[in-house]
């Protein structure tokens, strides 16, 4: 056994010695060693980029994306969707781009569907004002930013969370937000940046769609861990 022990040990040293002598002999071999190495790399990074990526979502209230590194801004523009006061329509925001495009048309308004512009209903609370702008968020319009992970593939709004569960990345965090319970025409749940801006071409109270705090309501929903009547909180989350 000893016998076998030795001649294996000298067995795997003469192939490192030749790998050694062929490599100083022609450095060649280490170049081709090094540019597979180099191919490996950048082949790995461009799937983390291409098929590993590719999750979009809206970021409401604000113009940009929290990351410029990992998060690319697709296009910036002005919330909109159905007037507050219509039985009909669609129930869903939208992100209108700042650049809009025309097919055929015709400027004479027929009343059948609509996109109207949107507004906060509320002077600030529950949210922040850090960013140079008015003072109250009051009829303020709504700006809103579409983004794209660009390493990560899912997305998924969670309400009630600031944080994001394990293994999941927070694009950003806010408060939910909805159309008024009152109102005729029904909207999503959209989760509203926790620091938002204001489109600073609009001031004044001319309604539209209109975003309102959204408060849990104790019964079917349980107290706890939900309080009645505290606003929502929520976080946007890619992985």
């Amino acid at each position: 056994m000893g016998l076998r022990f030795i001649s294996s040990a000298f067995r795997g040293e003469t192939f490192i010695f030749l790998l050694l002598f062929v490599a100083f002999v022609d450095p060649s071999v280490t170049n081709r060693v090094n540019e597979n190495r180099t191919a490996k790399n950048t082949t790995d990074e461009h799937q983390a980029r291409t098929v590993g990526g590719g999750a979009v979502y809206t970021r409401w209230g604000r113009n940009n994306c929290m990351d410029g590194i990992h998060t690319e801004l697709v296009y910036h523009g002005y919330a909109g969707g159905s007037h507050y006061t219509s039985a009909g329509g669609a129930s869903d925001y939208l992100c209108l781009p700042s650049d809009p495009q025309w097919g055929s048309y015709n400027e004479v308004a027929n009343g059948l569907g609509e996109v109207w512009g949107a507004e906060y209903e509320t002077a600030s609370f529950p949210f922040t004002l850090r960013n140079e702008g008015p003072s109250t968020l009051q009829n303020q319009n709504v700006p809103c930013a579409v983004c794209r992970a660009k390493t990560r593939a899912s997305v998924l709004m969670v309400p009630a969370r600031q944080e994001c569960h394990e293994g999941w990345t927070r694009e950003y965090s806010g408060y939910l937000t909805s159309g008024h319970k009152a109102h005729k025409g029904r909207t999503q749940y959209a989760c509203m940046d926790a620091v938002p801006e204001a489109d600073v071409a609009g001031y004044r109270n001319e309604d539209g769609v209109l975003f309102y705090p959204v408060e849990g309501i104790c019964g079917s929903l349980p107290c706890p861990p939900y309080i009645n009547g505290r606003e929502l909180t929520c976080v946007v989350c890619t992985k």
